[in-house]
């Protein structure tokens, strides 16, 4: 399933499967079809676009409210703030 256009990753979770795509959208039908014609029962399906926190999370690895990393983050803009400044 990861070979079709669009999908960006898939986790199997029992009898769960959970399907990042691109424009899902325009993906879901291909990975419908394609869970179909492997031999699987797609009883239900559920489209979800992702939050501001979990396309964050997926893209720095911490949350928007992560107290350390955002102090971390604010002492290393400092310090480059100040290195700037010399």
């Amino acid at each position: 399933m990861r070979a079709l256009p669009g999908v960006v990753d898939v986790v199997l979770d029992g009898e769960r499967a959970v399907v990042k795509v691109v424009r899902g959208e325009e993906g879901l039908p291909a990975v419908i079809s394609a869970l179909i014609r492997d031999g699987v029962s797609v009883r239900r399906v559920e489209m979800k676009k992702p939050s501001l926190e979990e396309v964050f999370l997926s893209l720095t690895g911490r949350r928007l409210r992560d107290e350390n990393g955002v102090k971390e983050e604010i002492t290393r803009r400092n310090i480059a703030i100040r290195r700037a400044r010399s």
